[in-house]
């Protein structure tokens, strides 16, 4: 099994190192992990495979794709089990939504995954997900909002000091662009000029650096006019291939203000030149970036095409754009379809879960009193006691328990037991598991507790039980059912072995029962 395990990190950490440079073995490890995860019946590593597909068919522009695969990772997760998944996979969708025109949605799900990211203090996905709203607004020319929530973006990474360098290189040319299309070319200027001073150490960084910052200086001497400049800078861009960078989706982000600013200053061969990598790399699925495309190519041909060219542009430009809106309603088509199909599999899977959890219960419950059987305990403390600060143990005996059930008889006795149980249950606090250990005996295990969070647990058990008042008339300590209770809670250092925690509150509950029994005693080495 620890064979196993290791197999599915290695998977983990290797899409998370090649989801950028190799989307084939993103892929392959995405699809090893989840026969994996089907073979060992692991909801996480299921959960994960699932969510990355969709990262990589999203990277192939397989909308269709990339949105069964992610809802399906949601619907896997939750903000309680695996919340920083959960917060990537609403990320991903949220992207999903942007990318075939869906905003409400991708508003919805970029929201909900900040949400998460406030409550984990993860500064990069809050900004992130400030910056994917704010280019849906750029896209629609909404410019004032675009610049409020890249502002928002930037200075949370810079107050709380957040070392992403490239969200903060994009920022800072998104910040620059918005500012440049309002006319404040004061401030284009200095996010570029803050740009231009940033550093990085791999080529790839660097390139990517390179194409935001010399992309901001085309469009700002487009802005000033400077034809020339803002020219030679962009042949520069294209002569170097977007200077090696592989990001098709950057690629087409940049090209078209570029696209625009070469049409703006009338130079046919540069706005050329972009077009033409632009419908290498466009594609009809990806609505918003498709008509900007559309309108890119429309004002090419008003300002370079003669009248019957020109008209013939129009025509395409109809033609495309019905093109595009049939393209978006076969997506949504689709996706109705794919919503079918998943509530049917959600269905599936909710009833094999009810069925997983009735077979857990049966082999984890004991079924006298409903609390945890001893093997869950082995199971728990063999998984938390070396991950935790510390870890302890509550050994709890009903006193004279053997003279209560040769008076009463056994009935009395499950009964007895069943009322300490649901005392164990009542006053039950998060990382607090009470468990039967066998017997009269019941055990708890205290994963990062402190001493008097323990001993008020104790102290609330043992005044119900004794406050029921249920009679025991041969208690050598109480004519009523009375209560004897050792722990132990050790720091990490103090320990290697769980058993060690066990045997201090055996003899701490022993201690208890040397002191005339109804009390309770914390482990002494004195």
């Amino acid at each position: 099994m620890d064979t196993t395990l290791t197999q599915a990190g290695t998977l983990i950490d290797t899409i998370l190192k090649v989801r950028f440079t190799d989307l084939e073995l993103e892929k392959k490890c995405c699809e090893e992990l989840l026969e994996f995860a089907n073979h060992e019946g692991s909801t996480y590593a299921k959960a994960f495979a699932y969510t990355y597909l969709g990262d990589y068919y999203l990277a192939m522009n397989d909308s269709i794709q990339s949105g069964k695969y992610l809802t399906i990772a949601r619907n896997f997760c939750s903000t309680k089990t695996y919340p920083e998944l959960y917060m990537k996979t609403c990320h991903l969708l949220g992207f999903y939504y942007h990318l075939i025109n869906d905003e409400q949605n991708a508003i919805q799900y970029y929201m909900e995954s900040q949400s998460i990211a406030q409550e984990l203090g993860n500064t990069y996905q809050i900004c992130n997900a400030w910056n994917n709203i704010a280019d849906m607004y750029e896209q629609h020319d909404d410019y004032e909002q675009a610049n409020h929530y890249y502002l928002l973006a930037y200075k949370t990474m810079i107050e709380q000091d957040c070392k992403d360098n490239r969200l903060i290189t994009m920022l800072e040319y998104n910040l620059s662009i918005v500012n440049g299309y309002l006319g404040k070319l004061d401030e284009m200027q200095r996010y570029l000029t803050i740009c231009e001073q940033s550093t990085y150490e791999s080529e790839e960084d660097k390139s990517f650096h390179k194409l935001c910052y010399q992309s901001g200086r085309c469009l700002l001497e487009s802005f000033k006019n400077n034809a020339e400049e803002a020219i030679n800078i962009a042949n520069e861009i294209l002569d170097s291939n977007l200077y090696g960078l592989d990001d098709r989706y950057l690629l087409i982000v940049c090209l078209i203000p570029i696209g625009r600013a070469a049409v703006k200053l009338k130079n046919i061969e540069c706005a050329k030149r972009c077009i033409d990598l632009l419908s290498e790399n466009c594609t009809i699925n990806e609505v918003l970036l498709m008509q900007r495309f559309i309108d890119l190519k429309t004002m090419f041909a008003q300002t370079f095409a003669p009248k019957d060219e020109l008209l013939k542009s129009y025509e395409d430009y109809y033609a495309t754009m019905h093109n595009v809106l049939k393209a978006e309603g076969e997506v949504r088509v689709l996706g109705m379809n794919a919503k079918i199909n998943l509530l049917e599999m959600i269905k599936e899977h909710e009833s094999t879960l009810k069925e997983n959890e009735r077979l857990a219960d049966e082999i984890n419950l004991d079924e006298l009193t409903g609390l945890y059987n001893r093997r869950y305990f082995n199971l728990v403390t063999q998984q938390n006691h070396l991950v935790v600060e510390r870890f302890g143990i509550i050994m709890v005996d009903i006193d004279y328990f053997k003279q209560y059930n040769d008076t009463y008889g056994h009935v009395s006795g499950d009964f007895a037991l069943r009322e300490v149980s649901f005392a164990l249950k009542k006053y039950e606090i998060p990382n607090i598991i009470p468990c039967r250990y066998g017997g009269d005996e019941f055990i708890c295990i205290c994963l990062n507790k402190t001493d008097e969070q323990i001993e008020d647990y104790i102290t609330n058990v043992a005044s119900r039980i004794k406050n029921l008042s249920i009679p025991h008339e041969n208690s050598e300590c109480e004519s009523i059912l009375t209560l004897s209770i050792g722990y132990s809670n050790l720091s990490q250092s103090l320990y290697d072995d769980f058993e060690i925690a066990i045997k201090q509150a055996d003899k701490a509950l022993y201690s208890a029962k040397d002191c005339g029994r109804n009390c309770f005693k914390k482990y002494s080495a004195r």
